[in-house]
C-alpha cells in the first residue's frame, strides 16, 4: 500500500453513537487507501492535542459530519482558513440544516444524501450516499430469532401537529395541503412541495419557514410509522421495535418494545433478524444508513421505494419495496418472507452481497477521495 498524506476527519456527538460509528468506519476506509487519518471529536478529552498533531502533519483536506468543522477555531480563525486546505462536510441529520450554515458554507464542499437537496444551498454541493455499517454477518436467515425488526423512533403525530399552532396562521393551510399530498403518495421532497405553495417572502414567513418544514416532516414521518404499526397489528404480525416512544402507540402491547439502543446494539439486532422494515425519512430520492446496514447484516429488506434503492438494487432479487401510498400491503410482503424461508434467504444473501459491494463506508471513503481529487486536483 502506498503511503499518502494525511486527512483530518472531524466527528461530532450524536444520539446512540451513530456519527462516531460512521466516522470510525470512514477512517478505516481512508487508511486502507494509505492516508494517515486523524479522527477528532470537538470537546472530547485530548481533542486539542490531537488537532495540533493533525495540523502539524499538514492534512490534505478536512472531512466533517454536519459541518462540525465550522465550529472549530485555531488562534481565532476557522480551522479550514487556518490550514488553507479544502474542507468537505456531509449533511446527514437534518435535510434543512444546510439552510442554517450561513456564510461559513462558502468555504465548504457540501455533500448531501439526496441530490434533490442541492437547491437548498449556495456554492459547491455534491451527492454522497450513506454507507451501511458492519462487520458483515453470516448467520442464515432461518436460524435467526427475530422475525421482524423495525428500527425507528416514534412520537404521537397529533402532538407534533399541535405545535403547528405556534407558526403563523397562513402557514397552516399550506401544511395541511402538503400533508395530504404526501399521504396520497406524492414522492417529491417536502421542500419542493412547500416551495410550490409558498405564499410570500415576508420576514415573518421566512423566519418561520425552516421550523414549519421540520414540523411538517416530523408529522408525516411519525404519522406513517403509526399507520404501519396499525397495519401490522391488524394482520396479527408481531414486530420488534427499536427506538424511543413506541409505548405511546395504541397498539404497543401487541409488539416487542426494546426502547432506545446504541448503533452497535442495533447492528447486532439486525444480525439476528430475518426481515427488516424501513420507511424513508424526508429525502425520498436519497439514502439512509439503516436499510444498508440491515442488508449488510443479512436481513431480508422490505423498504419504502426510493430513487436510490431502485437505482442501486434489484427489485425482487436483492430487496422488496413498496410505494409510500401502499402501507396496507406491507403485512402481506412480510408474511410472504416469513412463510417462504427459501425466498427470504435468497433475497437476504443477494442484498447482502450488493450492499457489501457498493454501499459500505469503505466504499464511500473512496468516493470522497474521488470528489476531492476532481474538485481540488490534489
Amino acid at each position: 500500500m502506498t503511503r499518502r498524506g494525511s486527512i483530518l476527519l472531524v466527528s461530532s456527538t450524536s444520539r446512540y453513537g451513530v456519527i462516531n460509528r460512521f466516522s470510525e468506519e470512514l477512517a478505516l476506509g481512508f487508511r486502507a487507501h494509505g492516508y494517515h487519518t486523524y479522527l477528532a471529536q470537538p470537546h472530547q478529552v485530548g481533542a486539542e492535542s490531537l488537532l495540533k498533531e493533525a495540523i502539524a502533519s499538514g492534512p490534505e483536506f478536512i472531512f466533517s459530519f454536519n459541518a462540525k468543522a465550522l465550529s472549530l477555531q485555531i488562534d481565532g480563525e476557522p480551522l479550514h482558513d487556518y490550514l488553507r486546505v479544502p474542507s468537505l462536510s456531509f449533511i446527514l441529520d437534518d435535510p434543512f440544516e444546510v439552510q442554517g450554515l450561513g456564510d461559513g458554507a462558502e468555504a465548504l464542499t457540501l455533500l448531501v444524501p439526496d441530490p434533490r437537496l442541492a437547491h437548498l444551498v449556495q456554492g459547491s454541493v455534491k451527492t454522497l450516499y450513506h454507507g451501511g455499517c458492519g462487520p458483515i454477518a453470516a448467520a442464515p436467515v432461518n436460524s435467526r430469532p427475530i422475525d421482524l425488526l423495525f428500527a425507528a423512533s416514534y412520537h404521537p403525530p397529533e402532538r407534533i401537529k399541535e405545535q403547528w399552532r405556534e407558526l403563523p396562521s397562513e402557514m397552516w393551510a399550506v401544511m395541511e395541503e402538503v400533508t395530504s399530498l404526501a399521504k396520497a403518495g406524492d414522492e417529491r421532497p417536502l421542500a419542493e412541495l412547500w416551495a410550490e405553495r409558498r405564499l410570500g417572502d415576508s420576514l415573518q414567513w421566512l423566519i418561520s419557514e425552516r421550523r414549519a418544514l421540520s414540523l411538517l416532516e416530523g408529522y408525516i414521518r411519525h404519522e406513517r410509522r403509526a399507520r404501519l404499526l396499525r397495519h401490522l397489528t391488524k394482520a396479527g404480525l408481531i414486530a420488534t421495535l427499536v427506538g424511543v416512544g413506541w409505548e405511546a402507540h395504541p397498539d404497543a402491547a401487541a409488539h416487542h418494545l426494546l426502547g432506545s439502543r446504541s448503533i452497535s446494539e442495533t447492528i447486532d439486532l439486525y444480525r439476528r433478524a430475518k426481515v427488516a422494515l424501513h420507511l424513508n425519512p424526508a429525502y425520498s430520492s436519497g439514502s439512509h444508513e439503516r436499510p444498508l446496514t440491515a442488508m449488510l447484516q443479512g436481513a431480508a429488506l422490505i423498504a419504502e421505494r426510493s430513487d436510490f434503492l431502485s437505482h442501486h438494487f434489484v427489485e425482487g432479487g436483492e430487496l422488496v419495496t413498496f410505494k409510500a401510498a401502499d402501507l396496507a400491503l406491507v403485512p402481506d410482503l412480510v408474511s410472504l418472507f416469513l412463510t417462504n424461508t427459501e425466498r427470504c434467504e435468497t433475497i437476504a444473501c443477494a442484498g447482502q452481497k450488493a450492499a457489501a459491494r457498493g454501499h459500505t463506508w469503505a466504499v464511500r471513503a473512496n468516493e470522497i477521495l474521488q470528489i476531492q481529487l476532481h474538485s481540488f486536483h490534489f
